[in-house]
């Protein structure tokens, strides 16, 4: 008997939205290491950390309500 893979990924969101702003900074920290040529556009550094949150945040509640993101 498994868990079911839509429970699995709706617990884990809950559990990690209140967290959503640290899971932007990681992943807003990786694209800065990976892309640093990026960053000197300075309207995109500035659109980023704010873009990235709501990302983060959309994703996670697709996710706590089974919602197919296709």
């Amino acid at each position: 008997m498994g868990i079911d893979a839509h429970v699995f990924l709706s617990d884990l969101a809950r559990g990690l939205a209140p967290r959503a702003d640290q899971l932007a900074d990681v992943v807003l920290q990786h694209l800065l290491g990976e892309l640093p040529e990026v960053w000197k556009y300075e309207d995109i550094a500035a659109q980023a950390p704010v873009g990235l949150s709501e990302h983060v945040a959309a994703s996670l509640d697709f996710l706590e309500r089974g919602l197919d993101m296709t």
